[in-house]
């Protein structure tokens, strides 16, 4: 059987929500739409971090500078751009008919900003359209696939909401098969797909049957070690509020500073190649170069010391990140529950359950 993953998306039309009681193994959470903030994206981003592997999306606005609708979604993001690369959310061609071309302006200055490749998400029926045809232009070939398609979301005389939500459930406890869908020209596959977009029926007080999921659910193709090799996932940060301990091997002779670039600091020594470093945070630079806080750096078992005489176990140092590799633990991949809390004001707090019998 195929193996996956299942995650879900998020926006300010859904709640804010308590991740910590979620066991989704990935999350697309909307940071803007054309050039403005998603209202909830700074909440919902920070709440989820270290709860779930984290991407950011933006919806794409046709009528706007495509260059600086994609600066701006990277400002917002800070110097947190996520685990997974960020998307761009095509479904919308507010009537131009060149689509394709302002899309490649914001994927091209995204990927220059960050250094990623990022995700595009679709449709089958959007991706050909008149006013897109992004068949035409083999450039989307270089970029993932997030495919939306929800073949089992329309109820028939012989498809009851009942018949549905025991698929849904069926699949998540992977019980049932799910085929992921033909990829669309020119992706090369369909590594994400969206394939639902309402709630089991009555699940939740205050959504009648049939109304519109309060987060979507998507699958990955693949297990998590696969999605981390795939997208290069090299870290994976604690829940806000928690102590950080990232452990890693200096790959290149590499410097320690007395703080992160960007204020007064100091060079204060150099780490060998093969010392074992221990750091207690991780923060990115105005270049988007990862640097560490170093609580050990230790060669052959011996703990390092400054150019002043001192032991980085006893001292503020940093070291530069990119010649650094971490050792990542990946996290078990298990099949998760739908569950989530409602805690957003106005929602009444519920917790919603299709666990495998």
């Amino acid at each position: 059987m195929l193996s996956i993953l299942i995650g879900v998306d998020v926006s300010y039309y859904d709640p804010i929500l308590d991740w910590k009681n979620y066991t989704w193994d990935f999350a697309f959470i909307k940071a803007s739409e054309g050039t403005v903030r998603d209202v909830d994206f700074p909440v919902q981003w920070a709440a989820a971090q270290g709860y779930t592997i984290r991407s950011a999306y933006c919806f794409f606005r046709a009528f706007v500078d495509q260059k600086v609708s994609a600066q701006k979604f990277v400002s917002y993001l800070g110097n947190d751009f996520g685990e997974l690369p960020p998307v761009l959310d095509l479904e919308s061609h507010d009537g131009y008919k060149d689509i394709a071309l302002r899309a490649l302006v914001w994927l091209k200055e995204v990927r220059r900003l960050t250094g990623k490749i990022p995700i595009v998400y679709t449709s089958p029926g959007f991706a050909t359209g008149d006013n897109v045809r992004l068949y035409n232009y083999p450039e989307f070939a270089e970029y993932p696939l997030w495919l939306a398609t929800y073949p089992r979301d329309k109820i028939t005389s012989t498809w009851t909401e009942q018949q549905r939500a025991d698929w849904l459930k069926g699949v998540a406890a992977g019980t049932i098969p799910y085929a992921f869908p033909p990829t669309i020209k020119p992706f090369q596959d369909v590594d994400f797909v969206q394939f639902t977009g309402k709630f089991p029926p009555g699940a939740v007080p205050g959504y009648p049957l049939g109304s519109k999921l309060a987060v979507d659910v998507n699958f990955y193709k693949g297990n998590m070690k696969q999605l981390f090799d795939q997208f290069s996932v090299t870290y994976v940060p604690k829940p806000k509020g928690e102590t950080m301990e990232i452990s890693g091997t200096i790959t290149t002779f590499t410097n320690m500073r007395s703080s992160m670039p960007g204020g007064n600091y100091l060079d204060i020594g150099d780490l060998p190649f093969g010392t074992i470093i221990v750091a207690s945070d991780k923060q990115m630079d105005a270049t988007g170069i990862p640097w560490y806080k170093l609580i050990s750096a230790k060669n052959n078992g011996i703990e390092l010391k400054t150019n002043a005489g001192q032991l980085v176990n006893t001292t503020p140092v940093w070291c530069y990140g990119k010649n650094v590799k971490e050792n990542v633990t990946i996290p078990p991949s298990e099949k998760p529950s739908f569950e989530f809390t409602i805690s957003k004001t106005g929602y009444k707090t519920a917790t919603v359950r299709l666990d495998p019998e």
